[in-house]
This record gives structure tokens, C-alpha cells and sequence, in this order.
């Protein structure tokens, strides 16, 4: 299927392009997500039905606008496969513009499939010389949908977290100051128990409950890397102190910009609480202003939470 250059479009059909293109950019500039990615899937569909039989348009630009788009509306997953197929369009035209060389990993979407949907370099790479194969071979792909049912492609998209339903280090789809930490314990039942609870007061108040559990782990990056890198993403924290565990860690590493905006709660019906080295981690939360508070009932927890971060938020 022999790639048509965009030189070669009839002038009708340049035209409609570029004027389909150009209603992307209204409701990109107004944040209108939703009204964009439809634009986006229009000018899509321009082009993909008008290929002549035997031969193609290259779609790529809209397809990563797409996954752009759908990344802003926040589903991740939709973006990871609009990602995709602005990669393996890519593929499909340079093996016809450039069969030496897998340029395609030098293009954006590439770029993004690797250092944010976090898919690692060597099997995507793999997965280009696959689509370049088949071309190769004389396979006709109107599409680059087509390549979702082609096993030995699309296997690549399942080493993505987003494929999991896990978030995505650096992909938050809210404001940093919006953004809240939640730490402590997940040992003994506290992470869906007390933590997961207090993330969904904190999402129900408009803000983003950052979690670590629901984020993947970047290759090569250690656990306690990976908590405190997403903590000085956030604005606001909040931290169970019943029992001890790595939050000792993330509250001596507690960036002084998050020291005034930080709330400390304990289960006061769990003897010996709180259970943070006294000595060191509790001292230093009274020091810096942050007064542990406890709690004895879930009901008063998710109050507490609540009025404490709609108090601060009011203040700026």
C-alpha cells in the first residue's frame, strides 16, 4: 500500500485538512478536552476515508493529538493506545520513506511510549522492525487499528502500567496544587483500611490523593525513590502515624514547603500510638508546628481529613 505524499493530495482534500485541523485549536486553547479530541478523531477520519484502494495517508499527527487529548481527560489507557497508533503509523510510512532506518523511535510518540507510558526502549524497537516486516512483506494496513490484533505488535502495549490500571509517575491530570500525599503503613490491613479512605475524602473535596500504591515504579527506581518523588509532586500531605513503616522516611525527607501544609493523624483505639519513633520523627512534627491528631471512629478520620484540608485550601 504505497504511502501518498502530502504533495500529492488533491487540492479538495488539502483543504479539508487543513481546516479540519484548525478546528482542533478553539477548544484546545479553552481546555474544552472533550470537544478536541472529537475534532481530532473528525480530521482522523478525513483522511483515513479517503485513502484510494492500494494506497495511504499518513495519519500520525492526529492520532498522537488524540493521545494527547485523552491523556488530558484523564484516561490513560485510551491515551496509551492512541499513543500506539500514531507510533505504528509512523512505522508503516517511514518503512516506505526510510526502510534502513527505524526513524520512528525518534518521533514523538515513540518518545512518549517510552519515557511516559514507561513501555521499554528494546521491545518497542522490536515492535517497529515487526510493522516494518510486515510491510515489507506487502501486508496492507488501511489503519494502524489493524495492528491491534496482530499479536507479535500489540503485545507491546501490555508492558505499559497503563494497561494495569496503575497511575503513571509524572501523569497526575490535576493542578500541582491541588495534589495531596497520602502516607503511612500499609501493613496490617491500613492501606485499603485507613489510606485508601482518606485518598477518596481527599478526591471527593476536588483534590488528587497521590497514593504510592496506585503508581507504577519506573524501571531501575527503588521504592523509597519512587514515594518521594511523587510526595514533592504534591502541595498538602497527610500522613497515618498509627504504626511505623517508610512515612518515617518521607516525613524526614518532608520538603519545608510541605511542613506548613501537612496533617498527621493517628488511631488513638491502637495501643501505643503513635507509633513513630518518638525521638526522632514525632519530635520532629511537634518541632515544626505539625501537632498529630487522633481519631477513634472512620467516620471521625475522613471529618477530620476533610475539614482540615477544606480549612487550608480556603486559606490559600
Amino acid at each position: 500500500m504505497r504511502l501518498i505524499q502530502e504533495h500529492e493530495y488533491p487540492p479538495e482534500l488539502a483543504a479539508r485538512k487543513k481546516a479540519s485541523e484548525e478546528d482542533i485549536v478553539e477548544p484546545w486553547r479553552r481546555g474544552d478536552f472533550a470537544a478536541a479530541a472529537a475534532a481530532t478523531e473528525a480530521a482522523y477520519r478525513l483522511l483515513a476515508d479517503s485513502q484510494p484502494e492500494g494506497r495511504r495517508f499518513h495519519k500520525g499527527w492526529s492520532l498522537h493529538q488524540l493521545g494527547l487529548f485523552r491523556m488530558l481527560l484523564g484516561d490513560a489507557r485510551a491515551a496509551l493506545e492512541g499513543t500506539f497508533l500514531a507510533f505504528a503509523e509512523d512505522a508503516m510510512s517511514l518503512a516506505e520513506e526510510q526502510p534502513d532506518k527505524l526513524q520512528e523511535l525518534t518521533r514523538p510518540a515513540a518518545h512518549n511510549l517510552v519515557y511516559v507510558f514507561a513501555i521499554p526502549g528494546p521491545q518497542l524497537a522490536a515492535c517497529g522492525r515487526a510493522v516494518r516486516t510486515m510491510v515489507d512483506e506487502g501486508q496492507v494496513f488501511s489503519e494502524p487499528r489493524e495492528l491491534l490484533h496482530v499479536e507479535k505488535v500489540a503485545r507491546v502495549l501490555d508492558l505499559a502500567p497503563a494497561k494495569t490500571g496503575l497511575r503513571i509517575p509524572g501523569i497526575f491530570n490535576s493542578r500541582p496544587e491541588d495534589r495531596v500525599w497520602i502516607g503511612g503503613s500499609y501493613k496490617d490491613g491500613r492501606l485499603d483500611g485507613v489510606l485508601r479512605p482518606i485518598c477518596e475524602a481527599v478526591d471527593r473535596l476536588g483534590c488528587d490523593g497521590v497514593l504510592a500504591a496506585d503508581f507504577s515504579i519506573p524501571e531501575q527506581m527503588g521504592v523509597d525513590e519512587h514515594a518521594l518523588m511523587l510526595m514533592n509532586s504534591c502541595r498538602w500531605a497527610v500522613f497515618d502515624i498509627t504504626v511505623g513503616r517508610g512515612q518515617t522516611d518521607e516525613i524526614a525527607a518532608l520538603p519545608d514547603t510541605l511542613k506548613p501544609r501537612t496533617l498527621a493523624v493517628y488511631d488513638a483505639r491502637v495501643e501505643g500510638a503513635p507509633d513513630v519513633s518518638k525521638g526522632m520523627t514525632l519530635e520532629k512534627l511537634v518541632r515544626w508546628g505539625i501537632d498529630p491528631r487522633p481519631f477513634r471512629s472512620d467516620e471521625e478520620l475522613l471529618t477530620l481529613v476533610g475539614s482540615w484540608l477544606a480549612a487550608e485550601k480556603g486559606h490559600g
